[in-house]
């Protein structure tokens, strides 16, 4: 029968080591007992939304207790890493099928990956329970994902791959966890059965070893649910057979050679739609290559967006630029603009928010005479993000850049053109087009970025193809979208002008996808991602469909320290993908 969810008494919450964003959380659990395999869904900790699935890491039944690892992710992760001894919490469970003991195996090797550690350590208790003898190996970027702990009260001898760190106890190796795999099945000769649990291309590679080893392989699957109890059928798994199971009716976890990888995982096209070479031992230089021979060289692919950072803020140390490559300013003006009238933002969900700043800045002369060189003091690259509402206004400023200081510029479309009706640049391919010819012919040198806009919607493609012909050496995507927050109990807009723009996490797939498209439409120029980045994954995704190099706006502003952590973030996951150079992780989106 479904279970139904019930409010949970949270018994404690807390990190696994200092530093980590790695939680264990605590609940009482009166009624059925999760087994070794089975998972919870929780509720969201505030609002609405999507239930989460966690596979249970362990259960003390004669307390009546259960515990759950997990990793923060996004706002009902961070929410619930907040949960105070006492709170309640509302779960259901136990789901998924547990797991069955093999009478005729007597040996086990455990390999987990990432998170992944979590139900392994539940399922070692209960195959020790059965004097069953194991082996675990471990792979993590870092030392609190390994979870020693919950491991080593059942099984000798203990192996694990770290990249960073060596703790006591621990072996460092580098590499990969299915590198350690291979070397045990060499020795075991199908005695043991394998049990993998973590990201699904390690899975798939787990497989695939065991197969070659003739090892028996079961695989815990964590496929996103919306439902957890089979209605939804979100959660599928496409078997060899030509059936279609689900994670949380049929799982989560699968005999590997029942599921059809090539359907749950496809080939990678090796594709490259990026004019970009490594010329460099530095494994995240991109050289950003334009027309006729303009570049743009960045030591790391990550750039603050245009609007995000002041040098007040820079000066201060209000935000770590160490790991940006370059930094793009905020928008200048022909003359100084005082901006529109507050209120200019306003919060949205998921880490989101509206804005309507008016471009305030002191325009272009003040901009290259006071502000310029304090900027070049702390940063060797700096590109200008330029806004006008005509041709003329454009041009005027393209003609007082100081071109021997810049690296480049970045010409903002989404303005409304005064002589066409305001009607945005942006929209227009053919306006675009006569826009970026007449900078073309005023900076014939200056690596040239175009900002493009959402607002051009199905036209995007189009619009980025003009503004190349017209000279662009790189294209942007994306401005914010357009958006409007109402208070209800005042009856008016919560952004003063009306309306604004939606930037932040709530975009980025949006994003994603004109990226994604635009790089289909291979312009022979780079592309830029921006849009609701937040995370190193996040980030990641717009290499992966076609991007050369980033842009962080919103998230700055909640966290200035975001662009170091997406800087190491990176490394990690290239080592995961076993390249060693940033490039070679650009247009490999796996696509049926």
């Amino acid at each position: 029968m479904p279970k139904k969810f019930e409010e949970r008494k949270v018994l404690s919450c807390y990190k696994s080591m200092e530093g980590s964003e790695i939680y264990y959380l605590k609940l009482l659990w009166n009624g059925d007992m999760p087994r070794p395999g089975q998972f919870i869904m929780i509720a969201p900790a505030q609002g609405s939304g999507m239930k989460r699935p966690f596979a249970v890491h362990c259960a003390i039944y004669e307390d009546n207790f259960i515990a759950i690892a997990f990793n923060i992710v996004g706002k009902n992760t961070k929410l619930y890493s907040k949960l105070k001894t006492g709170d309640k919490i509302k779960a259901a469970g136990p789901l998924g099928k547990p797991f069955v003991v093999d009478d005729k195996y007597e040996n086990y090797i455990l390999v987990g990956g990432g998170m992944g550690f979590a139900p392994l350590s539940f399922l070692a208790s209960g195959l020790n329970e059965r004097k069953k003898t194991m082996r675990v190996l471990l792979g993590a970027q870092r030392p609190e994902q390994l979870n020693a702990g919950g491991f080593m009260p059942y099984v000798e001898p203990f192996k694990c791959r770290i990249s960073t760190i060596t703790e006591k106890g621990r072996v460092k190796t580098k590499g990969l966890v299915t590198d350690l795999l291979e070397q045990e099945l060499r020795l075991d000769k199908g005695k043991s059965m394998v049990i993998a649990c973590g990201p699904v291309l390690m899975l798939e590679e787990v497989a695939k070893l065991c197969k070659a080893k003739e090892n028996k392989c079961l695989v815990f699957l964590e496929e996103m649910m919306a439902c957890g109890i089979g209605s939804c059928k979100s959660c599928a798994v496409f078997c060899k057979n030509g059936k279609t199971k689900h994670v949380c009716s049929d799982g989560p976890i699968f005999d590997a050679e029942e599921i059809d990888w090539g359907k749950l995982i496809s080939s990678i096209s090796n594709k490259s739609l990026a004019k970009t070479v490594q010329e460099t031992d530095n494994p995240m230089r991109i050289i950003l290559r334009g027309q006729e021979g303009r570049t743009l060289t960045l030591d790391s692919p990550i750039m603050p967006a245009s609007g995000c950072i002041s040098i007040e803020a820079a000066e201060q140390g209000g935000v770590d630029i160490s790991r940006f490559g370059a930094i793009i300013t905020k928008g200048k003006t022909l003359l100084p603009s005082f901006g529109n009238p507050t209120p200019r933002v306003c919060e949205t969900s998921e880490g989101g928010m509206i804005n309507s700043i008016g471009l305030e800045n002191l325009g272009i002369d003040n901009f290259v005479s006071s502000e310029l060189d304090r900027w070049l003091r702390l940063h060797s690259k700096i590109i200008v993000n330029i806004s006008g509402s005509t041709i003329e206004e454009y041009v005027k400023i393209a003609c007082k850049l100081p071109k021997d200081k810049i690296s480049g510029v970045e010409v903002n479309i989404s303005c409304p053109n005064v002589d066409a009706g305001k009607m945005i640049f942006g929209t227009s391919p053919k306006l675009t087009f006569g826009l970026i010819t007449a900078l073309r012919k005023e900076i014939p040198h200056i690596f040239m970025i175009v900002k493009l806009t959402p607002y051009a919607g199905s036209l995007t493609v189009d619009v980025a193809k003009k503004a190349v012909e017209a000279g662009a050496d790189c294209i942007a995507f994306s401005n914010t979208y357009p958006s409007m927050a109402i208070d209800v109990y005042s009856l008016k807009p919560k952004i003063a002008v009306g309306s604004g723009g939606q930037s932040g996490r709530g975009i980025h797939g949006l994003s994603v996808k004109a990226v994604y498209d635009i790089a289909q439409a291979n312009l022979g120029v780079p592309i830029i991602g921006v849009g609701g980045i937040f995370n190193h994954e996040s980030a990641a995704e717009f290499f992966v469909a076609g991007a050369s190099a980033v842009a962080i706006g919103t998230e700055l502003l909640f966290d200035p320290d975001i662009g170091p952590k997406i800087y190491n973030g990176l490394l990690g996951l290239m080592e995961y993908h076993k390249i060693s150079w940033i490039g070679d992780l650009i247009s490999t989106l796996r696509m049926k």
